[in-house]
């Protein structure tokens, strides 16, 4: 029976925002999106109109095939009515952006990103093209439990690095107690493409 179907095809990639926009032109006829998902990877999500379930799917393997050159980890396919019955059924969590996280916890949006990397920090719900948005009832939970830190922070390695934040490229700092430490958030940084001029430093040195 020929239906209207959405199917999704997950991948275990984080390609930059340049490579996404480019897959998407490039399967303008399956009229597919991308969207970046924390912690997962990226969903391709492509309409297949007037078809069955079987052909949906094998359309959409072999058009994401011919852009796409891994396989999928996951797939999923609905009809047209249950994707939208979906959309219209979903609340959005209230969003907060990188510089209102700064003003509820009253530090700078430099200290934001730097506590990106920490481990309890929660995890972005997307990275969008004006930044990255969270959920704002985790950073609530967030601030209610973080403990700060006063003072100098204690002697020990850290890592110097410009990001590439709401438009400039700002110098950033992370503390971390030990060189093996350092030295592992360093080869992290080199593989970010928002990051350049990465140095590993000796910190509380005078």
């Amino acid at each position: 029976m020929n239906r209207n179907w959405v199917v999704t095809l997950t991948y275990a990639l984080e390609p930059d925002t340049t490579t996404m926009d480019r897959w998407e032109d490039q399967l303008a006829a399956l009229d597919a999106s991308i969207a970046r998902v924390p912690g997962r990877g990226i969903d391709l999500t492509i309409h297949a109109d007037d078809t069955t379930l079987d052909q949906a799917v094998a359309t959409a393997r072999a058009g994401a095939a011919e852009v796409i050159d891994v396989d999928p980890v996951g797939v999923e396919i609905i009809t047209e009515d249950e994707h939208l019955r979906r959309a219209e059924a979903f609340t959005a969590p209230e969003l907060m952006s990188a510089a209102e996280i700064a003003e509820a916890l009253n530090v700078s949006r430099q200290r934001v990103h730097q506590l990106r990397t920490a481990e309890h920090f929660p995890q972005p719900l997307a990275d969008l093209r004006g930044g990255a948005v969270w959920d704002a009832r985790a950073i609530r939970q967030f601030a209610a439990e973080w403990t700060r830190r006063p003072g100098r922070p204690p002697a020990g390695w850290a890592v110097s690095y410009e990001c590439f934040l709401d438009g400039a490229w700002q110098r950033l700092t992370e503390q971390r107690s030990s060189e093996s430490e350092a030295l592992e958030f360093y080869k992290l940084l080199l593989a970010n493409s928002n990051v350049r001029d990465a140095r590993l430093i000796s910190s509380g040195s005078d």
